[in-house]
């Protein structure tokens, strides 16, 4: 249905069907994560809000120019 990749390299993806959407998480070395969300829940709110910035083809990322800090330490 929608995938966002980040600048950093994760990828974030919603598929399936109203009432129930899949949201998968999967980090640059291969790691995924996945969860069923369901109407009415904030897990599945934010999973239409992804699938909505995919399909509008918007960038991902601070859209007021500012740089985001590492997760990383150093």
């Amino acid at each position: 249905m929608a995938d966002i990749r980040t600048p950093e390299g994760v990828i974030v993806r919603v598929t399936g069907r109203s009432p129930e959407l899949f949201l998968r998480i999967i980090t640059p070395s291969g790691r995924k994560f996945g969860s069923p969300v369901h109407a009415g829940t904030i897990g599945y709110d934010v999973a239409k809000e992804i699938a909505g910035l995919a399909s509008a083809g918007e960038p991902v990322g601070l859209s007021d120019g500012r740089k985001r800090k590492s997760a990383l330490p150093g």
